[in-house]
């Protein structure tokens, strides 16, 4: 048996047993066709064999058909970002690693974009191509302003044939609000006092440029002869604010006196509310006559209870 083996379409090619044959009595030959397809299409071919055999007749076509495919295989990590708490008003950015493979056999292309308050793309958006082993970063921005929870899907469009189009990415994240107060000074000693007259010393409260809302609270007074000159009651303080606080004590009979200033308050860093204590003393006192001088002055007398203060001048009167 004598003839040809040859082929027509492209795509399709002999790697073996090609060309011109001869096959005495029971004996064959095998032929090896390759299909190596260069796009997505059909591709159609015949194996001609041409014999000199008397059953059939010459040539016999073989027809050969097959379709490509391309390999495209994408990759994105991580698969979801969780932000966890951020502070309102504050900016937290996390990034994705998307990928076309090296063992891809074309380029990967799509889109990426982005649903969801709270959440916003800062670099690879859009639309986007990447060779076989190339690959991108996603960075994706979480903004809260209130104090709830935030869920977003990060949506990724691709012509890959490893998984379905599009990915989607979830996206969550928490705000949260933080009101940062500063009280100081967080005690008050006003000392020792002689006389009917009052001592005043203040204090201030502030929010913090940490703070992302307004610290709100009011201010009291109790205790013996202590009270608040200005600053009592209700207050509202904008981030990076103060108020002062001023508090008089007025002691008009001997003896140590203790009082609390109470500050309630909204403020996140600091148990409501914020108590400071107040300390002061009434001490004894009596008169004396100079003997260099007609003047009329007042000293401290030393006792175990209420200590000892400075000597003060209060006034004149005529020599006797």
């Amino acid at each position: 048996l004598t003839g040809d083996v040859s082929l027509s379409g492209s795509g399709f090619s002999i790697v073996t047993g090609g060309g011109s044959y001869t096959l005495t009595p029971g004996q064959s030959k095998t032929v090896t066709v390759k299909f190596s397809p260069t796009a997505d299409q059909t591709y159609n071919g015949t194996l001609s064999i041409t014999h000199n055999a008397t059953n059939t007749s010459s040539p016999i076509s073989v027809p050969l058909s097959g379709s490509g495919a391309s390999t495209l295989i994408i990759s994105v990590a991580p698969s979801s970002l969780n932000y966890g708490e951020v502070l309102n008003s504050h900016t937290t950015d996390k990034t994705l690693i998307m990928s076309n493979s090296s063992s891809s056999t074309s380029n990967l292309t799509g889109s990426v974009s982005l649903s969801g308050s709270g959440f916003s793309i800062i670099t690879g958006g859009g639309s986007y191509t990447l060779t076989p082993g190339q690959s991108k970063t996603v960075t994706v921005r979480f903004s809260p302003t209130a104090a709830q929870t935030y869920n977003g899907t990060l949506s990724i469009t691709h012509n890959a044939t490893n998984t379905s189009s599009p990915i989607s990415v979830p996206l969550t994240g928490a705000g949260v609000t933080q009101i940062v107060i500063d009280v100081n000074p967080t005690s008050i000693d006003f000392g020792t006092l002689l006389t009917d007259v009052y001592l005043e010393k203040s204090i201030t409260i502030s929010s913090t440029n940490l703070s992302t809302t307004t610290l709100t609270g009011n201010v009291s007074i109790s205790g013996t002869y202590y009270s608040i000159s200005s600053g009592e009651g209700s207050f509202s303080l904008q981030p990076n604010q103060s108020k002062e606080i001023k508090i008089k004590f007025t002691p008009t009979q001997e003896g140590t006196f203790s009082g609390n200033l109470s500050i309630t308050h909204n403020g996140t860093n600091d148990t409501s509310p914020i108590d400071i204590n107040l300390t002061g003393k009434r001490g004894k006192a009596v008169w004396t006559r100079s003997t260099n001088q007609d003047a009329c002055i007042m000293s401290s007398i030393p006792d175990n209870n209420m200590g000892t203060s400075s000597l003060i001048a209060i006034g004149w009167e005529s020599a006797i």
